[in-house]
């Protein structure tokens, strides 16, 4: 009996090697992809803490202010006798301005305060107070009538971006 010569081809070893190149490249690109995903999602959180801490210094820096005035308001009352709501409100307006930098606004039935903080270089944390005379014990001085953050500067959009207006003809 004659042996046969066993033929030895390529094309398995070929094929198993580039299948496993193919299989290496991608999970390499899937890496990086990942690696790439991951910083941006650490930037963006990192961003997103900046501004919520800004936000908090703010609020608490609204807070004190409110204090501020809660503090005048109640000893402004309890220093002297008013006899109706309007002298109240005229003295107390008059006590806050000299006290801090606030707006006032009279055109309402009750006057109301104005104030703002700053949160970033483009975003302020407005406050409107309307302002109460208390006629019981244990009555409030004011009402929070907004508490919100408010972009400071202006948008402008932009005039010059080329939208497709039918024509195939170059308008540059």
């Amino acid at each position: 009996m004659m042996k046969k010569k066993k033929k030895h081809t390529f094309l398995n070893i070929g094929t198993s090697s580039i299948l496993l190149v193919f299989v290496l490249l991608c999970l390499v690109t899937f890496a990086i992809l990942s690696i790439v995903n991951a910083n941006m999602d650490y930037q963006l959180s990192k961003k997103n803490a900046e501004h919520t801490s800004a936000y908090y210094q703010a609020d608490q820096k609204a807070k004190q202010e409110l204090a501020e005035i809660d503090d005048i308001l109640y000893s402004e009352y309890k220093s002297q006798t008013f006899s109706d709501a309007e002298s109240y409100y005229t003295h107390v307006i008059k006590v806050l301005s000299d006290a801090g930098t606030y707006t006032f606004d009279q055109d309402h039935s009750t006057p109301r305060i104005y104030y703002e903080v700053p949160i970033t270089e483009n975003q302020i944390l407005n406050v409107t107070l309307e302002l109460h005379f208390p006629t019981h014990t244990g009555e409030q001085f004011y009402r929070i009538l907004t508490w919100n953050s408010q972009s400071d500067s202006s948008w402008e959009p932009e005039s010059n971006v080329p939208v497709f207006n039918g024509s195939f003809e170059s308008e540059f």
